[in-house]
């Protein structure tokens, strides 16, 4: 299991055992940065997570030989990480929500090709997110019901 505190992420057994700091979050100048909203994807086995200090939304390669990998950026933008909530990933997506514009954002997970999808807009306060995992329909003009995309509020 993983968890975030400001300026790393923990590690442990599920029974809480073997807890140790297994990525520290600094940037280039030793300033430290949050991460909000771990998302663990079993397939690439990386971890995803978004930066509200950072306005990142960044991800770990927990393959990494590395006792402490490095956190790679996947996308930056101050507009789309004022008040980052929660991500969530699915087979091709990274999504995220943000509190100040109302959004719910996505995005590739493996490389930022210039294209972010604003998937809903005007949801009110979120706090939090659910997918169902599984293949999108990528280009469905419906995608909060063809992504099975739930919101908890």
């Amino acid at each position: 299991m993983y968890w975030s505190d400001h300026g790393f992420i923990e590690s442990a057994q599920m029974d809480g055992q073997f807890r140790r700091k297994a990525v520290y979050l600094n940037d280039q100048f030793g300033n430290q940065y949050d991460a909000q909203g771990l998302a663990l994807d079993m397939k690439t086995n990386r971890l995803y997570f978004a930066s509200y200090w950072a306005y990142r939304l960044m991800y770990v390669d927990l393959n990494s030989p590395e006792e402490h990998p490095v956190p790679q950026n996947l996308f930056t933008s101050w507009w789309h990480f004022l008040v980052p909530r929660d991500v969530e990933v699915d087979d091709e997506f990274v999504y995220w929500n943000e509190y100040f514009f109302e959004n719910v954002y996505r995005i590739n997970k493996t490389v930022f090709d210039g294209n972010l999808d604003i998937i809903a807009h005007g949801a009110y306060s979120p706090r939090g997110m659910v997918i169902k995992k599984g293949n999108p329909e990528p280009h469905s003009k419906y995608h909060l019901y063809s992504l099975k995309l739930f919101l908890c509020f």
